[in-house]
């Protein structure tokens, strides 16, 4: 999701001042927190098939938003690897999959028959 590592990017230098890490140990969270991230959406992504797309984009919207507010209030580097986790896996993950899956959808059941065959009175 385009941004996303922007606000990451934003924060980078106050969190590794808070949490006293060099470059290369937050690339390495952030690189763990992609990998929780992605190992997650395998087994979170069959919800896509099973739940409405604007009821589940709804729940990652919401998830993404506590994800932010968790953010806001770090108490710790566990914490920190697992809000990037869930930025990861609502925003760039979820929304993106909830996307792109829905639009397939629409394409497969709409080929051909757009704009609509006007209706007979």
């Amino acid at each position: 999701m385009p941004g996303q590592t922007n606000f990451i990017a934003q924060f980078n230098a106050a969190l590794r001042l808070e949490f006293g890490l060099t470059h290369g140990q937050f690339g390495g969270l952030c690189t763990l927190a992609t990998l929780a991230s992605a190992s997650t959406l395998v087994f979170a992504g069959v919800l896509a098939d099973r739940v409405g797309a604007r009821l589940l984009a709804t729940g990652a919207m919401l998830g993404l938003v506590v994800t932010t507010l968790l953010m806001a209030s770090l108490s710790s580097l566990a914490v920190l690897v697992v809000a990037l986790a869930l930025l990861r896996f609502f925003g760039q993950g979820m929304l993106s999959h909830i996307a792109m899956t829905t639009m397939s959808r629409w394409f497969n059941r709409f080929r051909g028959a757009y704009p609509p065959a006007p209706t007979a009175p």
